[in-house]
């Protein structure tokens, strides 16, 4: 992440610092996020503004556009897809990963929606994710000092080579510090058998860096009040852990909705998440939101949580960008078990 600092470019290295290998920008040390943000803000003063992705999400729309200010610069930062595939269960990482796409287009929705403009979506590696690393295709670390030890790849010094394994000069695949060797085990193996998430290698798909770049324009200021959103279903109670309810839509400015359909266990703020809307024509797979169109009623499954045992769902119709509540419904639980 070090390496995505303004300014980064042609002073990026690696130091020694407390006995460990840690990235530095033109000698200062960033070993954490703290340290980058802090930089950053040295460099953009008030102009700029940070946020985890996940606070970002959780804040009411007039809170976030008091906490951005004048800012012109935010970042946003979340590590949810590294603790996915670090996770126990690679079925989850897989299966959830994807959510994350859903979450940064929610984020876009809502800056956008503050006046920004220009968005930049930057990860700092790519990855592989493999079902495991077998015991029998680990590859046999070579002896030498190394000072830095990760799944995937060895930095420092060699003494002697090992089967499957490429050694290169350090400043022939561009790191400059305190290390003389970078070692990778050959294929998609690693040094250490376990789980199949890694980034420390030299395969494509581990050193390709994807950017997207974002110019968003004519984009309408979510929640203007013009919207009529209005949840149907045939009974005050529901028999299933899919709930088939129609969204109606009616405006005089937008053909089409975009909107988020979720169950929650009550009314309140602190309500808890209980279901959400699942697969359909209207439903985007990648961002988990709802179209919906002029007019139209649309028919959206909700899909509830197999441990939700509470007596009642209330089902919203949100604004993506902004989380206002366009229309709730609230059904009674008759599941039977």
């Amino acid at each position: 992440m070090a390496a995505l600092m303004p300014g980064a470019d042609g002073v990026y290295s690696l130091a020694e610092d407390r006995g460990e290998i840690v990235p530095a920008i033109a000698g200062r040390i960033l070993r954490n996020s703290a340290d980058r943000m802090e930089f950053i803000r040295e460099i953009y003063g008030d102009r700029f503004r940070e946020f985890p992705l996940s606070d970002l999400l959780s804040m009411p729309h007039k809170k976030l556009q008091s906490a951005v200010g004048d800012a012109d610069l935010v970042v946003v930062r979340t590590q949810e897809i590294d603790a996915l595939g670090e996770g126990p269960s690679p079925y989850l990482a897989r299966k959830l990963m994807s959510d994350i796409i859903g979450d940064v287009r929610t984020t876009t929705d809502r800056l956008a929606g503050l006046g920004f403009g220009t968005f930049v979506y930057a990860a700092d590696h790519g990855h592989v994710l493999l079902p495991e690393i077998a015991a029998g295709s680990i590859a046999q670390q070579p002896p030498g000092e190394w000072k830095m030890v990760k799944r995937r790849s060895l930095l420092g010094s060699s003494i002697s080579r090992s089967s499957g394994v490429t050694i290169m000069k350090a400043q022939h695949v561009g790191i400059t510090g305190p290390v003389q060797e970078y070692a990778v085990p050959s294929g998609l193996t690693a040094f250490v058998a376990g789980h199949g998430y890694f980034h420390e290698g030299l395969s494509l798909q581990e050193c390709i860096v994807p950017v997207v770049v974002l110019k968003a324009r004519g984009m309408r200021h979510a929640g203007s009040g013009r919207e009529e959103v209005e949840i149907r279903y045939r009974s005050d109670r529901f028999t299933s852990r899919v709930v088939g309810v129609k969204v109606w839509f009616n405006s005089l400015l937008s053909d089409s909705l975009t909107v988020r359909v979720e169950a929650y266990d009550g009314s309140g703020a602190k309500a808890k998440l209980v279901g959400e809307a699942a697969d359909c024509e209207a439903r985007d797979p990648a961002t988990r939101l709802v179209t919906l169109n002029k007019g139209v009623e649309t028919q959206v499954p909700v899909r509830i949580q197999d441990d939700f045992t509470g007596a009642n769902v209330e089902i919203r119709a949100t604004d993506a960008a902004t989380g206002a509540v366009f229309h709730r419904l609230k059904l009674k639980s008759s599941i039977m078990e």
